[in-house]
């Protein structure tokens, strides 16, 4: 049997390289200098809307302990499009941050007394002895702002 050695390809590397050693055989990246001339496509010119929830804002301490910046929207400046729910969670599960919860609507049609009793019987993700305050609905993969259907529904929207 004869055995082929295949060379893996050589790679570009992205982060500018600096020597280690003094014979200069070793090197190490830079913290975080990007090449300038890697034909990298950044993310720039975006708008990241969210919220800061947690301790000490409104009833946030309910929810969970300390503070956390969540994402809910992505808004791109350059093409004038929002990014498609997918592409939200995998830009913010990039960059390690959470993400609104996803929550599944499990009544028949959208009337008002099958939305109000959704509603009022919903409980915080994040702490199911706490009830929820409400929850945004936004179309999931719509992108043109011409087009997107979105709206916030609170608790306190249906008690009398």
């Amino acid at each position: 049997m004869t055995e082929t050695f295949i060379k893996y390809p050589e790679m570009k590397t992205l982060f500018k390289l600096i020597p280690s050693d003094e014979k200069g055989r070793k090197w190490d990246a830079t913290s975080g200098e990007i090449l300038p001339d890697k034909n990298v496509e950044q993310i720039k010119d975006v708008i990241i809307f969210g919220e800061l929830c947690g301790e000490k804002i409104q009833k946030g301490g309910n929810y969970f302990t300390g503070r956390k910046f969540i994402i809910f929207d992505i808004y791109d400046t350059v093409t004038g499009k929002f990014f498609s729910w997918d592409a939200v969670k995998h830009f913010a599960g990039e960059i390690g941050v959470e993400t609104v919860p996803e929550i599944s609507y499990n009544k028949e049609d959208l009337s008002v007394a099958n939305v109000k009793d959704f509603i009022l019987s919903q409980k915080s993700v994040y702490n199911e002895n706490f009830g929820a305050e409400g929850m945004v609905i936004r179309y999931r993969k719509d992108t043109l702002p011409v087009r997107r259907w979105m709206a916030k529904i609170r608790k306190k929207d249906f008690r009398t």
